[in-house]
């Protein structure tokens, strides 16, 4: 006659739980594997300068004190504001016109001391470098073949002067170029890093990492091929990280020197690996609602965020937890741009009707700006200036007085 064994309650709820931990870490692990840990990236913030010493650093406990403090006014129409960015020293702001006018504006003398004639640009395709000093816009439209009437090839100037640095398939590199040039580098978007010694530019399925250089010929570097209909890259400011959003609403975030296999300091290849091998390990992401077009997507400073505005929706992750990271999910009409602040604890949202600003800590909108059409928007470096353009030319910047 067999012996029966008899589990207290006690002992048997003991083993339950002991089954439960086991499941839950194995799930866990298989959750892990294959997703990349995202680490902080210590945020930087410029002391204040003559201009704004006698603003508040913006806060979201004071962020709803916003209030304008200076404008420039453009008599001109130089088309749409496409970008906007300041000069080492933060004393002038620069600011890049969709027709290729580059004003320099003194914030202290509060006046234009500069104005450039460069090329046609376009916010997806043009930007500055880090600290102001160069700009970069499109070569030319592509004129045959499947890619016809999309960007190709790349301009890069001098802010300070206004002279050509680099450039491929552009007819600021040669008076005669020839149409296939520009089919031979078509673009979906562009970046400058390395305070512009590297050009990023992405397409269709590929992303191509460019070292910059000063002889006119066919720009050679590193591809990353087969990526599955890219509709848009975000590369963290830290440069640790990139985020690449798919047509079909997800998004993987890998480390970039593994990813691009060079280092992002010097530029060198690092590793033998494929440029974008799918063992790289990755966190993935997925916009919650199906969308027509992906129109921003940012990193905050301290790798924290990540946001992505569609044509539909603002969604931001939290990028520090491994499940249950959507965010803020809040449905947008006519959205423009985004942009977190120098903390990463505010992100403003520009749109057709004005500025909606979002406290990152408390997921939730916490002011709203009825200004109009707001085209670009900035968080100034020394984080006590909200500058903005609207739609006819002009900027304003806003803070909050002592």
């Amino acid at each position: 006659m067999r012996n029966k064994i008899f589990l207290r309650p006690k002992t048997t709820l003991i083993i339950l739980a002991a089954l439960c931990i086991t499941t839950l870490g194995i799930f866990l692990l298989t959750l892990m594997h294959g997703h990349l840990m995202i680490s902080n990236s210590e945020v930087q913030i410029d002391n204040p300068n003559e201009f704004t010493s006698d603003l508040m650093m913006l806060r979201t406990d004071n962020i709803g004190d916003l209030q304008e403090i200076s404008q420039i006014a453009i008599k001109e129409d130089y088309g749409v504001i496409v970008g906007l960015s300041e000069s080492s020293d933060d004393k002038t702001l620069l600011i890049l016109f969709s027709d290729g006018k580059l004003i320099k504006w003194d914030n202290v003398l509060n006046k234009i001391v500069a104005e450039f004639n460069l090329s046609a640009a376009d916010r997806k395709y043009s930007g500055f470098n880090e600290d102001g000093s160069l700009v970069f816009t499109y070569g030319g439209l592509i004129k045959s073949g499947d890619d016809a009437g999309d960007k190709g090839g790349y301009q890069l100037f001098g802010t300070k002067y206004g002279n050509l640095v680099s450039c491929y398939a552009s007819p600021k590199c040669n008076d005669n170029i020839e149409e296939e040039s520009v089919n031979d580098f078509p673009i979906d978007g562009l970046f400058l890093l390395q305070n512009g010694k590297l050009l990023i530019s992405y397409h269709n399925q590929s992303i191509r990492i460019v070292p910059v250089v000063k002889e006119y010929g066919f720009p050679s570097g590193y591809s990353a091929p087969d990526l599955e209909s890219i509709s848009r890259i975000a590369i963290a400011p830290s440069k640790k990280y990139i985020a690449i959003a798919r047509s079909d609403g997800s998004i993987s975030i890998q480390d970039f020197s593994m990813f691009a296999n060079i280092d992002i300091n010097t530029g060198s290849e690092i590793s033998t690996q494929s440029p974008g091998d799918k063992n790289i390990i990755e966190t993935r992401l997925a916009i919650p609602s199906k969308f027509d077009s992906l129109r921003d997507l940012a990193f905050d400073p301290s790798n924290i965020w990540l946001a992505a505005l569609t044509d539909k929706e603002l969604v931001t992750w939290s990028l520090q937890k491994l499940i249950f990271s959507r965010y803020i999910v809040r449905p947008i009409k006519n959205g423009n741009m985004i942009s977190f602040d120098r903390t990463g604890n505010i992100l403003a949202l520009a749109t057709q009707d004005g500025i909606s600003i979002f406290s990152m800590k408390r997921g939730e909108l916490v002011s709203t700006l009825d200004v109009g059409n707001v085209v670009f928007l900035y968080f100034a470096p020394d984080n006590r200036l909200l500058v903005w353009g609207d739609s006819e030319g002009n900027v304003h910047f806003w803070g909050v007085p002592r």
